[in-house]
């Protein structure tokens, strides 16, 4: 028999944006791309599945996230429309600390190899679990399906280093999808989360 379903509903633990040396860990959002000239921005999630006894099969596993709104300096607002981010989801490869991580450290007293990290299967993985493609300017929840990852991690705790999110058109201006954190203050029922199905 294959058993029935169990739901649970997997904590974000950690998470941070990354740009440039500072530690955003502990910001109220996770940002993705670029708008008015900045730098652009890469967000990373860990959640933790060990509500999941070793040995299931998940069935499904959604991670999502909620857009609260998308930013643009004001000085060129008008200048600069939100465009439609297609947003890809990798397999992250090697530990960080959410109180560490910056663009170029892990936060472990490692380097990523590149900055913001290669998703080149050094840092992250080269392909991507999941893209969705945001509409310009769309807020809400944002879903992804990241079933073979929850699997690799249930299967091999140890493995599990999260996820990174980037926008694949990350070079073009057209503002920045800002998603709540876990740390963002009267939040909480807006924190990333994971849904996993497993028996």
């Amino acid at each position: 028999t294959g058993g029935s379903k169990v739901s649970i509903k997997a904590a974000c633990v950690a998470d941070a944006f990354v740009e440039g040396s500072s530690k955003m860990g502990k910001h109220k959002y996770l940002i993705l791309a670029q708008s008015g000239g900045y730098a652009k921005k890469r967000s990373l999630l860990k959640f933790d599945l060990s509500g999941v006894p070793k040995g299931k099969k998940v069935s499904t596993a959604t991670m999502k996230v909620y857009v609260d709104y998308w930013h643009v300096p004001s000085s060129v607002a008008s200048k600069e429309p939100a465009i439609a981010r297609p947003i890809e989801v990798f397999s992250v490869l090697k530990a960080w600390t959410e109180s560490g991580v910056t663009s170029s450290a892990t936060g472990t007293g490692a380097k990523w190899s590149k900055k913001l990290l290669a998703t080149d299967d050094t840092d992250a993985a080269n392909a991507s679990a999941d893209t969705q493609t945001w509409a310009a300017g769309s807020k809400g929840w944002k879903s992804f399906d990241v079933t073979a990852l929850a699997q690799l991690w249930v299967s091999d705790p140890t493995k599990n280093h999260g996820v990174l999110l980037k926008a694949q058109n990350e070079d073009k201006k057209g503002r920045e999808p800002r998603c709540w954190s876990r740390d963002a203050v009267g939040k909480a029922a807006f924190a990333p989360h994971l849904t996993v199905q497993y028996q």
